[in-house]
């Protein structure tokens, strides 16, 4: 589970596996809406977990979105490891240090 507060995620380093199917939760417990998009990953059966329509999917790409109090999810399966950047994608959020890393190894 990632939580999502004002300008920071936590945890912001995150270490899976290629190949294995992950999971990963956006909580939003601050006051305003956040969202979870990881740069440049390679993934494959991608599936947001929710019902909500500010949640979507193009391009092969992570991308969640929450509200304040919500918690939205999605699945993926990471292919190439290497080292990669998430942020949040609400303007002003990433410029003030929302943003962590995912790394995924062997």
């Amino acid at each position: 589970m990632v939580k999502a507060d004002v300008n920071i995620f936590l945890p912001d380093k995150i270490k899976v596996k290629a190949g294995e199917k992950l999971m990963i939760t956006l909580d939003n417990i601050g006051q305003s809406e956040h969202d979870f998009e990881i740069i440049n990953l390679e993934a494959d059966s991608i599936e947001t977990l929710s019902t909500q329509q500010h949640n979507h999917k193009n391009n092969n790409q992570i991308h969640i979105h929450s509200l304040p109090g919500e918690k939205q999810a999605i699945t993926f399966v990471p292919l190439t490891p290497g080292e990669y950047r998430f942020i949040c994608t609400i303007p002003g959020h990433a410029e003030s240090d929302m943003f962590g890393s995912i790394e995924v190894t062997l």
